[in-house]
């Protein structure tokens, strides 16, 4: 809380909160896509989704997007890490890498580990 203010997403609303729309960014997990390459649905495996996710991207984070085997900017869908966080996300992310975890780019090589949000950018 800065100055009694949190950013934090709230619905005022009619509809609640549910109308804010916080969209976070996950593909999914390789191995999802690929167990449903193996039960018979051709065009289904990761590598064949993964052209479409990377067209339809518009990574504006520069630290994701430098890793242009999985991720791509110009598509109509902006994505980015949100510009707020708390300290306490730095301290769990180092907490995480302390205690032998793996800090990654979820929606990257390996899902596998912790890593900030990825969110639908909206302007």
């Amino acid at each position: 809380m800065n100055g009694a203010s949190c950013a934090w997403h709230r619905g005022k609303v009619i509809g609640g909160t549910s109308v804010v729309n916080g969209m976070l960014y996950v593909r999914g997990s390789k191995l999802d896509f690929d167990e449903w390459y193996h039960m018979g649905n051709p065009g289904w495996s990761y590598q064949d989704v993964l052209p479409f996710f990377k067209k339809s991207e518009d990574q504006q984070d520069p630290w994701v997007a430098r890793d242009t085997t999985y991720h791509s900017t110009g598509g109509l869908l902006p994505v980015s890490t949100p510009a707020f966080k708390t300290p306490l996300a730095d301290a769990f992310l180092h907490a995480v890498k302390y205690n032998g975890h793996k800090v990654l780019d979820v929606n990257g090589a390996d899902a596998n580990g912790f890593s900030l949000l990825q969110v639908r950018t909206f302007f």
